[in-house]
């Protein structure tokens, strides 16, 4: 892709146009731990089946759980 400079729109999964600099674009378009996704603070993240509203100080105590685990750790 090469380095740009400057700001480019990115669009998130949710369709949400965002202007960022491309060296940021982890930051800005999430970052992703199995089910777990961290978005923009005005944005929603969902962790396993529970949809948590970005920006709560619990972001570090979610953990990402296999598909057959049945012990439920965190939130």
């Amino acid at each position: 892709m090469g380095v740009r400079t400057g700001n480019e729109v990115i669009r998130d999964s949710n369709n949400k146009i965002r202007v960022g600099k491309p060296e940021f674009r982890d930051r800005n378009s999430g970052i992703r731990a199995g089910t777990l996704e961290i978005r923009d603070r005005n944005l929603k993240f969902h962790a396993g089946n529970q949809t948590i509203r970005a920006g709560t100080p619990v972001v570090r105590n979610l953990v990402s759980r296999s598909k057959h685990s049945r012990s439920t750790t965190g939130v």
